[in-house]
């Protein structure tokens, strides 16, 4: 159990979905974590502002790159945090986001859920979304003013989390989310300033507007178990961060990198065999290949539409979904790896290219282009990770996207 997590305030959150620890932080660390959150809305290093601090009306949303400021380093780190997130999620987890969000008066209240059940409400489960892909994880929500019901107060619905299911599909599971209707209406947390609010990923909640004179603001960071990815690719952290945001001895932020990701290659699997393409170079690798400049641009960016499209043209395969494997260095550069598992039997275009269909023993023994294949095929086949289905955002959005094989 984590220390000063009490057995009550789990078995709260098991039956819940979420749990409030009153007055946890002291006025002084409020004012870190408070001083790094203004510090960074008035950067303009980083990343283009569309608007400049304090610009009325408007939510400002500061970022994973800017996590190595001392505040939000303090508030990601800290040891009851983590800890709590550990006792709830079942083991080691990792920082998958790092999120602070500041609203100036006027600003508006959160959108409805991306399925269209309800206009305000949601919940943060999403196929297509880097940390709210993986299969178990939760929010540290930490206001640093009082969300009063002028300022914009967070309401939850109690037990709304149970009507969300995990359905085993092969190597992965497909989520079955919850729709408005079937949930209890949202209730105010009266969330003030020094509490922490601890959230189950499909816990419906919303926030309103700000209608106040003051700024609202906080710190909102998803915590993930480590054996749970997410299924459409994690966020990169730099390796500074990677270096400067530990607990017990490890860091939180195993995802990093400081070169871009250059390549990304498919990993499919069929009748527990493996397809390997092989280069002039006489090498053989996964399908898969350079990302166009586009994307090369943010480590947040959501990989798996390209990928799509890579197969699209390699293979001839329309690949609905796939699940993140791993970044792998090569070519000097970051290569991302997915996963999909095919149920049809039916030709690739890659019988016309020197191709191979491969079992386990084969890969280890084979000379591969980038070295790594033989550890992406035993992460695939591991039955300790939970793996999800991972798509492309317009894809996941769209009222006739494609489900995962049931």
């Amino acid at each position: 159990m984590a220390p000063g997590l009490r057995r009550d305030q789990i078995r709260e959150y098991e039956e819940q979905g979420f749990v409030i620890v009153r007055n946890l932080f002291s006025e002084g660390e409020v004012e870190q974590i408070a001083d790094g959150v203004i510090r960074s809305v008035k950067r303009t290093d980083i990343e283009v502002r569309k608007k400049l601090y304090p610009a009325p009306a408007t939510q400002f949303t500061v970022d994973g790159r800017y996590i190595e400021d001392p505040g939000l380093a303090y508030i990601a780190a800290h040891p009851f945090v983590v800890s709590a997130a550990e006792s709830l999620l079942g083991g080691p987890v990792a920082l998958s986001a790092s999120v602070a969000y500041l609203k100036t008066p006027g600003a508006r209240g959160t959108a409805g859920d991306y399925e269209g059940s309800h206009p305000t409400a949601h919940q943060d489960y999403k196929t297509y979304q880097q940390a709210g892909s993986s299969l178990n994880w939760l929010f540290s929500i930490a206001p640093l003013v009082d969300l009063d019901e002028e300022i914009g107060a967070l309401a939850v619905s109690p037990g709304s989390f149970k009507f969300s299911r995990k359905v085993r599909a092969g190597r992965v599971w497909r989520v079955e989310r919850s729709r408005a209707d079937q949930i209890a209406a949202p209730e105010d947390t009266r969330l003030r300033r020094g509490d922490l609010l601890l959230m189950n990923m499909f816990t419906w909640h919303q926030a309103g507007p700000n209608l106040s004179q003051r700024e609202r603001y906080g710190v909102y960071n998803k915590y993930r178990a480590l054996n749970a990815p997410p299924a459409s690719g994690p966020e990169l952290f730099s390796r500074r961060a990677h270096e400067k945001i530990w607990c017990k001895g490890n860091s939180l932020l195993p995802h990093y990198g400081d070169c871009v990701i250059g390549n990304v290659r498919l990993l499919l699997e069929r009748d527990g065999l493996f397809l390997f393409v092989r280069g002039q170079d006489g090498g053989w690798s996964l399908p898969g290949g350079s990302l166009p400049p586009e994307h090369r641009v943010s480590p947040q960016v959501n990989l798996v539409g390209p990928t799509q499209k890579i197969a699209a043209a390699m293979l001839g395969l329309e690949v609905p979904w796939m699940s993140y494997i791993g970044d792998f260095a090569e070519d000097g550069q970051l290569c991302r790896v997915f996963a999909h598992s095919l149920e049809d039997l039916s030709p690739l275009r890659a019988d016309e290219l020197q191709s191979e269909w491969l079992t386990v023993d084969q890969v280890g023994d084979l000379r591969t282009r980038g070295g790594y294949e033989k550890e992406a095929v035993a992460l695939w086949m591991n039955p300790g990770y939970a793996r999800g289905v991972g798509e492309a955002g317009r894809q996941a959005a769209s009222k006739d996207r494609k489900e995962a094989p049931a």
